[in-house]
């Protein structure tokens, strides 16, 4: 990746992960109702608790509700609410290969402007002359003067 290419994809926004599918959502959802205790809830309510859980959470990636169904298995006692799995959400960071070389192209950018300053720092210096370099060399051992 060239360096102009790489400002172009540090610069650029990164495009919204793919909400998951409904099946997955649901399969997710119903390994957290079978492993964790809920309130006793008849075969209504229990449809209702499904669409509002999908209403609100299914537009989350696929490796969000991943993380959702880990971390509530391992962190809840019961059933989380929605506000307990927003909660737990908050936590998720992306990590996919768009993310990847997101961050390796603002990592290039980054080390070619030090770069880049470095030299100019250099340059300044040397039309400034040594006289008016505020860099004054320490003196050596064995030096007596």
């Amino acid at each position: 990746m060239t360096i102009d290419q790489a400002r172009e994809i540090a610069c650029a926004r990164l495009p919204a992960p793919e909400p998951c599918s409904e099946r997955h959502f649901n399969q997710c959802l119903r390994v957290l109702l079978s492993a964790l205790p809920k309130r006793n809830s008849d075969e209504v309510s229990g449809e209702l608790l499904i669409a509002a859980y999908q209403r609100k959470l299914g537009g989350f990636c696929r490796d969000q509700i991943n993380y959702l169904s880990d971390k509530a298995l391992e962190r809840c006692e019961w059933f989380p609410s929605i506000a307990e799995c927003l909660s737990i959400l908050s936590g998720w960071q992306r990590d996919d290969d768009i993310r990847q070389l997101h961050d390796k192209a603002k990592s290039m950018v980054l080390w070619e402007r030090q770069a880049r300053d470095c030299q100019d720092f250099r340059v300044w210096a040397g039309i400034m002359g040594k006289k008016e370099s505020h860099y004054v060399p320490t003196q050596r051992t064995g030096d007596t003067g």
